[in-house]
């Protein structure tokens, strides 16, 4: 268990501009400072490559272990135009960062790292003579030196600034009648310096950290980095349509076809160090493809009543 405590700050301003009778404009802006988090007894690690040691949160580097970013404005438009009575048509743009200690949670698992935490098995092969009995003693648990750390560890970007994602749309909404609603669209979003993880002391990189590259058991630790550098797209377009019946009673159909490609669709870790990675640490972008989690085709059908008592 760790305590990570942070604070938020943000501004926000908004308003719309009815240019004519047929049109409105509204304009936005949002700006937040949004540090990563500090842990309450400093319990917090981060792997250094450069000097291939483990930084400690409040020692040897900062408390947060992260830079802060203070560029975090965030701008947004929109417009609605009534062509006549019967058609709307609607478009907007945004964009939208996203908290570092909300998101993956990648500084929470900064505990998981020497002195902090440490794991180690021991392993006895069937057939063979016991090492070690139930009636003796294990071996002492020791702990690596953060001067001279082994095993897998985590190594977080301090510069890196906040993820963000852009979103644009326009849609066109028509009334046939008095109880018959089609509204069509297109969404399209932007994620950007999203969460991604790469094995900096892979087998496959031409040179790898030399401290952890000397033995056969540090060749095989991971020394897992996380950056804000994955990016990912999403393009839909969006059909609904909405039938009034009588006594409160209405149905609503929607469809979305769609495509999501990213070199990242998870982005987060847990406590063994796994996750997502590249299948070649040195060339990331040969990763991205249609996104693990995406649905070409969606319908959705919806029949709502009202009851009156």
């Amino acid at each position: 268990m760790v305590g990570l405590r942070s604070n938020r700050a943000g501004l926000f301003m908004q308003d719309d501009f009815k240019v004519s009778s047929r049109l409105t404009l509204n304009f936005g802006a949002r700006y937040d400072i949004m540090p990563y988090g500090e842990e309450t007894y400093d319990r917090l690690a981060t792997f250094d490559p450069a000097t291939r040691t483990m930084l400690l949160a409040g020692k040897t580097t900062s408390r947060r272990l992260r830079e802060t970013d203070y560029r975090d404005l965030a701008p947004r438009a929109g417009l609605a135009f009534a062509a006549n009575k019967s058609t709307v048509i609607r478009a907007g743009y945004g964009v939208g960062y996203i908290d570092p200690v909300g998101a993956a949670g990648v500084l929470n698992s900064m505990q998981f790292n020497i002195p902090f935490y440490f794991r180690d098995n021991i392993t006895q092969f069937p057939f063979l003579a016991p090492q070690y009995t139930l009636s003796s003693r294990l071996p002492a648990l020791t702990v690596p030196s953060p001067s001279a750390p082994t095993g897998d560890q985590r190594y977080l970007v301090p510069g890196d600034r906040n993820q963000y994602s852009q979103t644009w749309s326009f849609n066109v909404q028509h009334a046939w009648n008095a109880s018959l609603l089609l509204d069509v669209g297109y969404v399209g979003t932007s994620g950007n310096r999203l969460l991604f993880t790469s094995n900096i002391n892979s087998a496959r990189r031409a040179r790898p950290i030399p401290r952890y590259a000397a033995h056969s058991a540090e060749r095989s630790a991971k020394i897992r980095a996380f950056s804000n550098s994955a990016h990912s797209t999403y393009h839909g377009l969006q059909a609904k349509l909405e039938q009034r019946l009588s006594r409160g009673v209405f149905f609503l159909a929607g469809y979305t076809w769609s495509k999501s490609i990213d070199n990242q669709s998870t982005g987060t870790d847990d406590s063994a160090a796994n996750g997502q990675s590249p299948q070649n640490p040195l060339n990331p972008s040969a990763d991205r493809g249609v996104s693990s989690f995406d649905r070409a085709h969606r319908f959705s059908e919806v029949l709502c009543g009202r009851c009156r008592s």
